[in-house]
């Protein structure tokens, strides 16, 4: 319970620093800057986001998870 309680908060904060980011970036007029806002401050999180998101998946039982697992998005025909 503890790992998971860790990644959630790891979550949160990776996710709250990347809305912070993008909420900067989305305040910029010229296309160019706004375009480079987002590749290099906004998309450094995604990494981060997807590490606990992952480690989640992988630590919260299949029925308690209700939506379909990233694993088993990439095999749905």
């Amino acid at each position: 319970m503890e790992e998971i309680n860790d990644n959630l908060a790891s979550l949160k904060k990776a996710v709250d620093a990347m809305t912070n980011e993008r909420k900067k970036a989305n305040n910029i007029e010229d296309a160019k800057q706004k375009a480079l806002a987002y590749c290099n401050k906004v998309k450094s999180h995604f990494d981060d986001i997807r590490y606990h998101a992952d480690k989640l998946e992988r630590l919260v039982d299949d029925k308690m998870w209700e939506l379909p697992k990233y694993r088993e998005m990439l095999f749905i025909k």
